[in-house]
């Protein structure tokens, strides 16, 4: 019955088949080599800024959101914001 809940959530883009378990905001380095299909941390950096994927480096690690890795997936561009959303405010 698991696989049904799990593809009733994708089917609704949420994280809903997530609950239960423990889900990082971020994804592992294991995930972040099969995102990139690259082991060199200097390798992953250029595919993520050659695809577009927003990505932060802290000390030896890269940090990529799994929303960002998400929304790529699904061929939509997220651009970091670095200012606030003045439109969202009425």
């Amino acid at each position: 019955m698991r696989g049904a809940e799990d593809a009733a959530a994708q089917d609704r883009g949420s994280d809903a088949a997530d609950v239960g378990a423990t889900v990082n905001e971020f994804l592992s380095p294991e995930e972040l080599r099969d995102l990139t299909q690259r082991a060199r941390r200097e390798a992953q950096a250029r595919a993520l800024q050659e695809a577009g994927i927003p990505f932060r480096q802290v000390a030896a690690r890269l940090i990529v959101s799994r929303h960002h890795a998400r929304e790529w997936l699904a061929g939509r561009i997220v651009a970091p914001s670095h200012e606030p959303n003045m439109s969202a405010i009425t």
